[in-house]
């Protein structure tokens, strides 16, 4: 039914249309307070690239996947586990309905929340791990919007925007059809299948490939913001003549990427940069802050070794 409203004659939603963006933001738990940096993040994962309306599988699988943000989720899970890997299932359903009460804005009976957990949790072990505790959240999460949208929105039109909040979604709007039309982690539209591919030469001259000009204190990295990147605080090499660049492209999918980053901390003969260079293409691809915090870590170890050698 609100797909239906939000289809414009016969089209599916565009995501530039600032009603289903409002709608996508209400009934999720993507902030858009700070711009439309998570909210693009979300679209892209659904989308194609240059795919800019969406189907009714890929609406329902955005609703679904953010009812709950992990790292929400992830967060819960650490406060319960107290150092474990896994929680009683007990455990896990009384946080997983705390966390699911802060997705909705009215209560509902004890009742109906029991219905809902017993609809969610009902093929789990006796103990349960943080990618089930995450999966149990979101499920559990969604159900409670929905019933709250069945409850109180469903018998009414889809409210209007209007004044104000119009022409905040108008510039939401535009800061995320920008954000869509580029690679993540790269600046720049995303080029089509018909264009040629950047060359060496261009992406030499990215401040992000190349650590020539270190000591300028911007930030060139997300490395350089948590102050860790020994790529771009190392020496510019001497003049002469130029090396090839090497051109680092992003992994297709996130299992490349896992895989990537998992082979560059166990390898004995890893360096520094070939392991910033996994988390790079890790965040590019989309994973999680919590499955990049072991690289993080292994990243300082190794960094703490090369100091050690170069005092010896």
């Amino acid at each position: 039914q609100v797909y239906s409203e939000l289809c414009q004659e016969d089209e599916p939603p565009s995501v530039a249309d600032p009603q289903v963006l409002n709608f996508l933001a209400t009934h999720t738990d993507i902030n858009v307070q700070g711009g439309g940096e998570r909210l693009a993040d979300a679209l892209r994962q659904v989308l194609a690239p240059a795919e800019d309306t969406l189907q009714f599988p890929q609406f329902l699988e955005l609703l679904r996947e953010n009812a709950v943000a992990d790292s929400t989720a992830v967060s819960k899970f650490l406060e319960t586990c107290r150092g474990h890997d896994s929680v009683a299932k007990t455990e896990c359903a009384a946080h997983a309905l705390h966390v699911a009460q802060k997705m909705v804005s009215i209560t509902f009976e004890k009742e109906k929340w029991d219905v809902l957990l017993q609809a969610v949790m009902r093929d789990l072990e006796h103990m349960v791990s943080l990618q089930d505790f995450v999966q149990i959240c979101k499920k559990l999460s969604r159900c409670a919007r929905l019933l709250q949208f069945l409850e109180v929105e469903a018998q009414e039109e889809l409210p209007g925007l209007s004044g104000k909040d119009l022409k905040q979604w108008k510039a939401l709007s535009e800061d995320i059809s920008t954000r869509l039309q580029q690679q993540p982690g790269l600046r720049g539209p995303r080029q089509s299948p018909q264009e040629p591919s950047v060359l060496p030469e261009q992406l030499e001259a990215i401040p992000e490939c190349s650590p020539e000009g270190a000591g300028d204190s911007t930030a060139k990295c997300d490395l350089c913001k948590a102050g860790i990147c020994a790529y771009h605080t190392q020496r510019a090499p001497a003049k002469g003549p130029k090396s090839a660049a090497k051109v680092r492209v992003p992994p297709s999918n996130k299992l490349e990427a896992r895989q990537g980053l998992e082979e560059a901390m166990t390898s004995l003969a890893d360096l520094v940069l070939q392991l910033e260079d996994a988390i790079l293409e890790a965040f590019d691809a989309g994973l999680e802050e919590n499955e990049l915090l072991p690289a993080f870590k292994r990243l300082e170890e190794l960094r703490g070794t090369c100091n050690d050698r170069e005092v010896r």
